[in-house]
C-alpha cells in the first residue's frame, strides 16, 4: 500500500495480533476499521472507542485524503476542538488514517483518564520509530 500523503510505500507491522500499515516517510499510520479498537483493547483491556458516525464532520483546510483500500475520498471527523484534532475515516469505514502525531493525540482525548500517550508509544514501541 502506498502512503496517501506522501505517496511512498508503507510498511507493515505487526504487534500483538494488531496489523498497521506505517509510513516511514512521514510517520502517517492507517488502520483498518477493526485494528484501531484492538489497539485500544490492548493498551487498555476494557476500553471502547468513540461512535465515530456521531462525531461531527470537521471544517478543514486540511487535503482531502483518500481511502488506501478503495480510493474514496474519506471524512474529516472533530475529534476535538481545543486543541484541534481532526482525523480521517474512510466513508465506506475501510479505517482511520493519523498524520505524525495524530495516534497519541486521539488516545489523549479519550475520556478515560488512565490511558496516556506514553501507553500508546510503549505499545507501538520502537519498531516504527516511536520515541518515549
Amino acid at each position: 500500500m502506498d502512503c496517501v500523503v506522501c505517496k511512498e510505500p508503507m510498511i507493515v507491522v505487526e504487534r500483538f495480533n494488531i496489523e498497521l500499515d506505517y509510513c516511514v516517510s512521514c510517520h502517517s499510520i492507517w488502520f483498518d476499521s477493526s485494528e484501531l479498537d484492538l489497539l485500544a483493547k490492548a493498551v487498555r483491556p476494557g476500553m471502547s472507542l468513540p461512535d465515530f458516525s456521531v462525531l461531527p464532520l470537521a471544517h478543514s483546510d486540511e487535503k482531502i485524503r483518500t481511502c488506501p483500500r478503495c480510493d474514496t475520498a474519506m471524512d474529516k471527523i472533530e475529534i476535538s476542538k481545543d486543541p484541534p484534532l481532526v482525523i480521517d475515516i474512510c466513508r465506506k469505514n475501510h479505517g482511520y488514517w493519523f498524520d505524525r502525531g495524530e495516534l497519541g493525540q486521539f488516545f489523549e482525548r479519550l475520556d478515560d483518564e488512565s490511558l496516556v500517550p506514553h501507553d500508546v508509544v510503549e505499545f507501538l514501541g520502537e519498531v516504527i520509530g516511536v520515541k518515549k
